[in-house]
């Protein structure tokens, strides 16, 4: 009957966290939260030192917050990203969202959102880059963005979850990305049926280089990709300032046939400083030639600044006087400062960003959908938790030592969700059960002489924990849960 009782909460805990949703509930192979630096840059000095996610905390609220304001179920199981118009869903939303999920370990989501991008398909095989709601596509053909970031979210999941087809899934999305978004001497379109301009927040080193790893066979290309865009880049770019133009025409010239819009440092090129930012923290400045030089420009630009970053601007720095606001996508810049030198600058870079609160109805613009998304990715690059999948050695604290990857417990744990009463259940005689958050902080620590514990875990904060039970002869078993 123990046995019988034992498989059926191993069962009930399984399929509990099978369904769970939200930051590390799918057991990711690298914790949200637990990265404290990368390879190559700054982070912030003045991230939060407690709570769940500490040093992520701001990060964790603004993904939570993002998931219930934009995050909505279609009836099939899939899920899409509300646009500004919330009837709408873009391909750009739903790369961004898989990004975001991938990173915050949350499977249940970024499976959901990547069942909308493929139902969505044209027969290129890249999403169409509108839809109306859960039905029927509103504007035909892809846009590139979203397929870039589409096939890293599918790298970083195949890094995070070892079972599915992340990275089959990638490899193939990464030759469709070659074949029908990329021209044969390694540039990159804007779309699978539209080449007539460039889009300097496109371009993507940092993605190419790994893109390589995965895509062996095309290499040569995708490194050849990597010197295209950042000659494009470096011709774009500003030479003072270090600020890209909204749209440019092949070589990297500014696009002057669009007008103000293509001349502006604005709502497309303010992704750019995120493109530069990743590829110098994860591959430094000897290998990052354009993110080297735009995120000093860029970072030494904010100094004096910090408070008062904004969209649109001109390439000089100067502002527009029309649609010059202050909001979640404008502090996307900051992101140069990792790149840069000033930990000063970065420091309140990251305070502004943090108080650029990401809501519904709080963006000061009407780019509701855009501001919050943007902030909630610049607020995981600058917490750490934007880090490289080709990294074979995961940063932890002294703290983390325990492995919270590929254990099997025989210990069973109950419920999960848990919100008041946890219960630690075992088929021999335990000596201690610790309780440690994501970062590998203590959070409970019990001393015990049986086989069954009831453990109140009521004060603990929400998210997901390690269970680490110790025996009598020393041997050790680890397992996971999540409070409510």
């Amino acid at each position: 009957m123990k046995r019988i009782l034992t498989l059926f909460f191993t069962i009930s805990m399984i399929t509990t966290l099978a369904s769970a949703q939200g930051i590390n509930s799918g057991n990711p192979a690298r914790p949200f939260g637990a990265n404290k630096a990368y390879a190559y840059g700054l982070l912030p000095t003045n991230l939060p030192t407690s709570g769940t996610y500490g040093s992520a905390t701001a990060a964790a609220t603004a993904y939570t917050n993002w998931i219930n304001d934009f995050v909505e179920n279609c009836s099939d199981g899939s899920k899409r990203v509300k646009f500004d118009q919330v009837q709408y869903t873009v391909s750009e939303g739903i790369g961004y969202g898989m990004l975001l999920s991938a990173y915050a370990g949350d499977r249940v989501t970024f499976d959901g959102l990547w069942n909308y991008y493929k139902k969505f398909r044209n027969n290129h095989g890249v999403m169409h880059w509108k839809i109306d709601g859960c039905n029927a596509t509103n504007q035909s053909n892809g846009a590139t963005d979203a397929e870039l970031d589409v096939a890293m979210a599918l790298i970083v999941a195949s890094k995070q979850w070892t079972s599915g087809t992340y990275l089959n899934d990638a490899h193939a999305l990464i030759q469709i990305i070659k074949t029908y978004e990329m021209e044969s001497d390694g540039d990159t379109k804007p779309g699978d049926a539209w080449n007539s301009a460039k889009n300097p927040s496109y371009y993507a080193p940092a993605y190419y280089r790994e893109y390589a790893k995965v895509d062996t066979e095309n290499a040569a290309f995708w490194n050849k990709a990597v010197t295209v865009a950042e000659a494009h880049l470096l011709t774009n770019r500003h030479a003072t300032t270090g600020l890209v133009s909204n749209w440019s025409v092949k070589g990297g010239a500014v696009n002057t046939s669009r007008g103000e819009d293509g001349k502006c440092y604005g709502y497309e090129s303010i992704r750019n400083p995120w493109r530069m930012a990743t590829d110098y923290a994860w591959n430094g400045p000897n290998v990052a030639k354009a993110g080297q030089d735009i995120c000093t420009k860029v970072s030494a630009f904010m100094v004096g600044r910090e408070a008062n970053i904004r969209i649109l601007m001109y390439q000089n720095g100067g502002a527009v006087t029309s649609n010059n606001w202050k909001n979640g996508v404008a502090y996307m810049t900051a992101l140069a400062a990792i790149g840069g030198s000033n930990q000063a600058s970065l420091n309140s870079l990251y305070t502004n960003a943090n108080a650029q609160n990401g809501r519904i109805n709080n963006s000061g613009d009407n780019s509701n959908y855009f501001s919050a998304t943007l902030r909630c990715i610049t607020l995981f690059m600058m917490t750490g938790n934007f880090w490289n999948p080709s990294d074979n050695v995961f940063p932890r604290t002294e703290t983390m030592a325990i492995d919270f990857v590929n254990t099997q417990p025989t210990i069973v744990v109950y419920p999960s969700p848990a919100k008041n009463v946890l219960h630690v259940e075992s088929a021999q005689q335990m000596r201690t059960i610790h309780i440690f958050n994501t970062m590998g902080v203590s959070a409970l620590l019990i001393s015990t002489n049986s086989q069954h514990e009831t453990i109140d875990v009521s004060t603990l904060s929400h998210g997901t924990y390690l269970v680490r039970v110790e025996y009598a002869d020393g041997s050790v078993e680890n397992s996971r849960f999540i409070k409510n």
